[in-house]
């Protein structure tokens, strides 16, 4: 996994307002087994996560977010309110995958449904770009 994390942070501009995708509706072709759920829609990506990250979860995630191009989404949005994902474990993983696109000039956006959350990346010196915000829980899918 190292060689696929690259280290270094960038300041990514904000990107204005963007709205919480919706839950994923469940019975999908095998994407409940995923611990999480990929979209593009509206020129964004947004990484739903539905479970707790396992090393090769994290493996898998980078591989399928869009590579950086013209005809791709520049803001990647994390949207952690549909489980209580994070974790002692999984936390640095995420830190390391979000700092790596801060370092690729994507643009990132959080969306947590804690304070403990958003207070966790904000403490992360290398995230000083992303944006955040704070919203209701979900539900647990």
């Amino acid at each position: 996994m190292d060689e696929v994390l690259a280290s270094g942070c960038a300041k990514a501009p904000a990107d204005g307002e963007s709205k919480v995708p919706p839950l994923p509706e469940e019975g999908g072709q095998g994407e409940a087994a995923k611990p999480f759920l990929l979209e593009s829609r509206d020129g964004l990506c947004y990484a739903t996560i539905l479970k707790s990250f396992s090393c090769n979860d994290f493996i898998d995630l980078i591989h399928l977010l869009p590579p950086k191009s013209t005809d791709q989404p520049r803001c990647i949005t994390f949207n952690f309110t549909c489980c209580d994902a994070l974790n002692g474990g999984s936390a640095p993983g995420f830190v390391d995958v979000i700092a790596d696109l801060l370092g690729k000039n994507r643009q990132v956006k959080i969306i947590c449904h804690t304070r403990d959350y958003t207070m966790f990346f904000r403490n992360e010196t290398c995230l000083k770009g992303v944006e955040f915000e704070l919203v209701k829980k979900q539900g647990i899918i």
